[in-house]
């Protein structure tokens, strides 16, 4: 038999955006089986943004994306967010623009909108009315 029957290995070590083949397989099994933070729901964003950072924060430590670029961070951050807050994101100014890639100045960013928009009529009224029972 001939050794060309068409089944050519190619080296896989090149690189895309600076992740190695390598890295890209890594990335690939970790993150195969684990569920990313459900899209932030935006009704009652204060108390919605609280859970959706701490499940975003241990989905981070999981996948170990400390590991990756700003860039790569960020773009995973902005994929988990869903749909309705990535337009939130699309009409956020950055100062410097630049900042707009680093994962941690947009989660400020997000933190700044989500917690300003808390509801205080609504939080009083929780706060002042109560159910209690017996016992």
């Amino acid at each position: 038999m001939s050794g060309d029957d068409g089944a050519t290995t190619t080296n896989t070590a090149k690189t895309t955006s600076g992740v190695g083949s390598a890295q890209m397989q890594q990335m690939s099994s970790l993150l195969s089986g684990i569920p990313i933070a459900k899209p932030l729901n935006l009704d009652n964003v204060a108390a919605k943004w609280k859970k959706f950072k701490r499940a975003w924060d241990n989905y981070a430590v999981v996948v170990r994306l400390q590991q990756f670029d700003e860039e790569y961070k960020t773009a995973t951050f902005l994929s988990a967010i869903g749909e309705e807050a990535l337009e939130i994101y699309e009409g956020m100014t950055f100062k410097p623009p630049e900042s707009s890639k680093v994962r941690d100045s947009v989660v400020r960013n997000f933190k700044e909108y989500c917690v300003g928009q808390t509801n205080e009529t609504l939080e009083r009224y929780l706060f002042n009315s109560r159910s209690q029972k017996e016992d």
